[in-house]
């Protein structure tokens, strides 16, 4: 899973997180349909307002970090 590699967490761990932002309604997602190994899963944020929350929390955090 290429978002856990991202973070350096497993790859049960980041689902387990998203199954509870799903029920939530705060990502939505698209399935392959696939049931096996190959199959591909998008995830996306439903609110474009969390979207710019998050953009401007990572661009704060980078200018703390300098």
């Amino acid at each position: 899973m290429e978002l856990a590699k991202i973070l350096g967490v497993s790859a049960t761990s980041v689902v387990n997180q998203l199954k509870h932002l799903k029920i939530a309604g705060a990502v939505h997602y698209r399935s392959s349909g696939v049931r096996r190994a190959g199959r591909k899963v998008e995830y996306w944020l439903s609110e474009r307002g969390l979207v710019r929350c998050i953009d401007d929390l990572e661009r704060c955090l980078r200018a703390m970090s300098r």
